[in-house]
């Protein structure tokens, strides 16, 4: 049984991650809003080892209306505090939930190997942190 820190469990898919992994893990959800809270949560967390970090948060995604908005930027410097805090406690595995924004227009069925070219900020945001984590890793 694996012991999980998971973000995003007020959204659809984190809340559907939780539900699911809860069955055979025990599963932490972290407010990733609270980044300030980050390093008092630790200190609680040293006691117990924490293998995997899945982060499914990103405020202003539920909006089109903050597509643009520099709230998508703040996310960024939040994921980068938020991969640090799993440093902080021994995680080993990270997981980040991106988004298909990260590609732009298309009117294909995408995969991995297809470019990159976010058309708004959020899609730029996902990508970049995208980037920041496996460059962290």
């Amino acid at each position: 049984m694996s012991n999980i820190l998971l973000t995003g469990t007020s959204g659809f898919l984190g809340n559907a991650a939780y539900r699911k992994l809860s069955h055979n893990h025990n599963v932490f959800a972290i407010n990733f809003r609270i980044v300030n809270n980050y390093l008092e949560i630790a200190n609680k967390f040293r006691m117990m080892e924490y293998s995997h970090l899945l982060h499914f948060a990103w405020a202003g995604a539920s909006n089109n209306n903050d597509l643009n908005s520099s709230i998508q930027i703040d996310n960024i410097s939040k994921s980068i505090e938020l991969f640090n805090f799993g440093l902080s406690v021994g995680i080993k595995h990270f997981y980040f939930i991106s988004t298909s924004w990260v590609y732009g227009d298309y009117d294909k069925i995408l995969t991995e190997e297809d470019k990159c070219n976010p058309k708004n900020l959020y899609g730029f945001s996902k990508l970049k942190t995208e980037e920041i984590w496996a460059e962290l890793a």
